[in-house]
């Protein structure tokens, strides 16, 4: 009977995560046809297979739609973020971690409030400070500005890896005349290695389908990433639904192709501490 019980739960549990994997591949699946087909094809049988695979909604997409100047732009957003989170969080997370100083918990617990804050409640903010320091359509302030909506939650893992690591080591360390940044940069931040590989995952790929701040903050054509691009893809090709499928897809692969390079880092990291409070 218990067996039976068993059995029927892991088939339910089977049922339902499939039923997940359906509707979350779905969407993907659809882009990836579609991003194959002609524009007629796509208006009249959408969810048909496609007849040839038609390369020529992602030449179009790179060449005429001028893809590969948003792939630059987005590309220098995302690196320029996870250096910055990377080198700020880091330090600040260690500090909250090991040391002890006035004021520790309530100033973190005031930093973890952040998370808490959408961020559409405080774009109109962000606009009207960058706009009176002349700091509006600049990928470099914006990546700036997304730097510091994104430290809250930055400094929440990475403080989490840094309290599982054994506070004896820097003990040692400061009895044999090690300051703090030694203690740092050389223990503390090489044994965090999988949480800081898993907070580069989530910065890059948050940089990298980032869509309300540049849209608020960027303003010419040409300053555009890639999320404002498609979405601006539909008034300036007249929308052509082939160059936007394939212009989606262009946009999954470096995404992809971190996640599954830096996968078991990332996973890694995760379970170390990052979902300890």
């Amino acid at each position: 009977m218990i067996m039976k019980r068993s059995t029927f739960n892991q088939l339910i549990l089977t049922l339902v995560l499939l039923f997940v994997l359906f509707i979350m591949g779905f969407p993907i699946l659809f882009t990836i046809l579609n991003a194959f087909r002609t524009n007629f094809e796509i208006m009249t049988s959408p969810f048909s297979l496609p007849e040839t695979l038609n390369f020529d909604n992602f030449v179009g997409a790179w060449r005429v739609a001028r893809f590969d100047l948003y792939i630059g732009n987005t590309l220098y957003v995302a690196i320029l973020n996870v250096a910055l989170v990377v080198l700020v969080a880091s330090p600040v997370a260690y500090a909250f971690a090991k040391l002890r100083f006035p004021g520790n918990n309530l100033l973190f617990y005031a930093l973890f409030i952040g998370l808490s804050i959408p961020e559409q409640s405080i774009i109109l903010s962000v606009f009207f400070r960058m706009r009176e320091f002349g700091m509006l359509n600049s990928l470099t302030y914006m990546s700036i500005a997304m730097v510091g909506m994104g430290m809250p939650f930055a400094i929440f893992l990475m403080r989490n890896i840094y309290r599982d690591i054994p506070s004896e080591l820097r003990e040692s360390a400061s009895i044999d005349g090690a300051n703090e940044w030694y203690i740092f940069l050389r223990i503390f931040f090489p044994l965090g290695k999988a949480g800081t590989m898993a907070l580069i995952v989530f910065t890059f790929i948050g940089s990298w389908n980032v869509f309300m701040l540049p849209l608020v903050l960027l303003i010419s054509p040409e300053r555009q990433v890639i999320a404002t691009a498609i979405a601006g893809f539909g008034g300036e090709l007249t929308v052509n639904f082939g160059f936007i499928f394939a212009a989606a897809v262009i946009s999954m692969i470096p995404s992809l192709i971190v996640y599954l390079l830096f996968q078991k880092s990332f996973t890694d990291g995760l379970s170390v501490g990052a979902v300890k409070g």
